[in-house]
C-alpha cells in the first residue's frame, strides 16, 4: 500500500488476491529454502538467511515429496531465485 507522502502521490493502493495464509507462507519458505538449498548454498547459511536454526532446515528440506520438491525446483519466486 502507498501512504499519504510516498514519491508516488497522495492516497492508497490496495493488492488484491494475495494469500496470506499460513500454509501459503510456509510453502513460500520452503520454496526459498529449496531454491537456495539448489544453488549449493549450504544449509547452515539458509537457516540464517530464514532465521530458523540449521536442523528446521534439512528437516524441512527433506519433508518435501518428491513430486513437490521436483515442483519447486522449476519454480521462481518473482524471478529472484
Amino acid at each position: 500500500m502507498f501512504a499519504k507522502g510516498t514519491v508516488y502521490g497522495e492516497g492508497v493502493r490496495g493488492e488484491g488476491g494475495l494469500d496470506t495464509s499460513r500454509e501459503s507462507l510456509e510453502r513460500v519458505r520452503d520454496l526459498v529454502m529449496l531454491r537456495l538449498h539448489v544453488k549449493r548454498i549450504p544449509t547452515r547459511a539458509i537457516g540464517i538467511v530464514m532465521n530458523v536454526s540449521h536442523s528446521t532446515v534439512v528437516r524441512r528440506l527433506n519433508s518435501i515429496p518428491p513430486r513437490i520438491r521436483e515442483r519447486y525446483e522449476k519454480s521462481e519466486v518473482g524471478g529472484l531465485l
